[in-house]
């Protein structure tokens, strides 16, 4: 009886003494909740409310009002239409290594998980908002193709 106890309490100081150089050499990690970042297609960090797309009022929103309070993500578009591209994250891998390479950026070692964010606002001739959606990044890749399908098209 007191042999299995010891072969017990062997087992789990090496197990312990195991775990604990796995963690000192980074093959420990696990994901975590973070403090939600986000950054504009500038690079500039973003609040809340300058990716807040609630204001938009299709038939009535115009273009002019959409550019200026969204203008920190906003990248080169067509007249007819407005794009808008983020990158946020809210959680990343935490564990062994990664505090040395903690980076609030999307670059550079980051352990954070980022994810790209699209918003598309289509005008009508005057102007003003008549279709807007946000768009997953995995749906970029076939909206491309409808925009360089439509690029040639008379009025865009």
């Amino acid at each position: 009886m007191q042999r299995s106890g010891m072969q017990f309490a062997r087992a789990v100081s090496t197990v312990s003494v195991v775990l604990l150089c796995m963690g000192a050499v980074g093959c420990l990690a696990f994901p975590s909740k973070m403090p939600m970042r986000r950054y504009g297609s500038s690079g500039a960090s973003l609040q809340n409310t300058d990716v807040d797309l609630s204001f938009i009022e299709v038939g009535v929103t115009s273009g002019e009002e959409i550019s200026k309070r969204l203008g920190a993500i906003a990248v080169d578009s067509p007249t007819r239409f407005f794009w808008g591209r983020w990158v946020e994250s809210s959680w990343g891998v935490v564990g062994g290594s990664a505090p040395l390479s903690l980076s609030d950026t999307p670059h550079h070692g980051s352990v954070r998980h980022w994810r790209y964010r699209n918003a598309l606002v289509k005008f009508n001739d005057q102007g003003i908002a008549t279709e807007q959606r946000r768009i997953d990044n995995d749906s970029v890749a076939s909206t491309r193709r409808l925009h360089a399908r439509l690029a040639p098209a008379p009025g865009i």
